[in-house]
């Protein structure tokens, strides 16, 4: 008798289980399916000027450019204007100095990089920050001016907000960063008969712009690997980030 009011009691809980069991599939077959966000992608206008624009900088390869660099602080109410100019490498190679009154250089061997302040000109010790790895540093953004976007779309649009519009005399195309970044806004200024950008516009969350407008420039087949190397003054002041 006792094993018949066992075996029943568990034949009770196995058929409650398997009512259970059922109430939970129905209610998983109830929800309603999970709407997928489709990919996003460019529309053909916008697809035609990327493609101008990488063939461009892809024509361009390594190059060096004279330019005009104006910054704007909404804070102060007021910016600085300096003479400059750099030369890239690829992939992440550079030399960015500003030549005027706010002296400095900003170096790239394409592993380590250095900001080099001089405040009492170029012959006077200066202040330098020296990044033994440029991993931190988000420099892919920066040099969106230097080396262009490349051609892989997805990449694109899983970095940016992509706008482009052509305009009587120019392709202008504006990037904004979907990651946190101190850069909220890139623009891109192309002169249709022109290989090199006119312009670039840097903005940040608060509003400070930087511009630069691109003057003479030249493509280099040979560039001089120490180009890529500080050279401060000895006597500097060196800060190393990890």
């Amino acid at each position: 008798m006792k094993l018949r009011i066992i075996l029943l009691g568990l034949a009770v809980k196995v058929a409650l289980l398997g009512v259970q069991t059922a109430h939970a599939a129905e209610s998983v077959k109830a929800l309603p399916a999970k709407k997928l966000t489709p990919d996003p992608v460019l529309d053909s206008n916008t697809r035609m000027l990327l493609k101008s624009i990488a063939e461009r900088y892809k024509a361009l390869g390594n190059w060096s450019a004279t330019f005009q660099q104006k910054t704007f602080s909404t804070g102060l109410g007021k910016g600085t204007d300096n003479e400059g100019r750099f030369t890239f490498q690829g992939p992440n190679k550079f030399r960015y100095s500003l030549l005027g009154s706010e002296a400095s250089d900003f170096v790239s061997d394409g592993k380590s990089a250095w900001h080099i302040v001089y405040r009492e000109g170029r012959a006077k010790p200066a202040d330098v920050k020296h990044f033994v790895s440029v991993k931190g540093l988000e420099l892919e953004r920066y040099l969106i001016l230097l080396k262009g976007l490349g051609t892989n779309e997805k990449k694109l649009l899983e970095d940016f907000v992509v706008k482009a519009r052509k305009q009587d005399q120019a392709i202008e195309l504006e990037l904004q960063p979907k990651k946190s970044a101190e850069i909220s806004k890139i623009v891109l200024v192309f002169k249709n008969d022109s290989q090199a950008p006119y312009r670039a516009v840097m903005e940040d969350a608060i509003g400070n712009t930087t511009t630069v407008n691109i003057g003479s420039y030249e493509s280099n087949k040979k560039t001089d690997p120490k180009i890529f190397q500080p050279d401060y003054p000895k006597g500097s002041k060196v800060e190393i980030f990890q």
